[in-house]
């Protein structure tokens, strides 16, 4: 079995605050959106890049804000 790690450093900079993921991510929702998030993802429909599913309701709007950079 293969064990897949970090590479060195980033869960320590992410928990230092010098490691921002989120920019990563292009929509925030709610668990029971998953099929709808999925049928976009797989038909590669524009900016559904990364979805990050909230299983406690709190997904936000959907779709995240661009961050200025």
């Amino acid at each position: 079995m293969c064990e897949r790690r970090a590479p060195n450093g980033v869960v320590g900079q992410r928990g230092g605050g010098k490691a921002e993921p989120s920019f990563l991510v292009s929509h925030e929702l709610d668990l029971d959106q998953a099929p709808d998030a999925y049928e976009h993802f797989a038909n590669r429909d524009d900016s559904w890049t990364k979805v990050v599913l909230h299983p406690d309701g709190h997904g936000g709007s959907g779709r995240r804000a661009a961050r200025a950079g």
